[in-house]
């Protein structure tokens, strides 16, 4: 497993990535397991995105793009 921090412009990026053995990409859409959902939300709550990239047999990539300012909400 591998995992990556880096600044990119007013974002910070964070990759998680392994050389496992992978899932099916559609499965991301309908499951509730692996933390994948719970994630994506945290994610998404603080104006990030949230991307993963798996193919099954060659590894999975997990991305956050999180905003270094947080909005303030009015």
């Amino acid at each position: 497993m591998q995992v990556r921090v880096t600044k990119d412009g007013d974002q910070l990026r964070v990759e998680v990535s392994d050389r496992g053995p992978g899932f099916e990409p559609a499965v991301t859409d309908a499951i509730d397991h692996l933390g994948l959902a719970g994630m994506r939300e945290r994610v998404e709550s603080l104006g990030g995105r949230f991307e993963v990239q798996t193919t099954s047999g060659q590894g999975t990539r997990i991305i956050g793009w999180l905003p270094l300012a947080i909005r303030e909400e009015a």
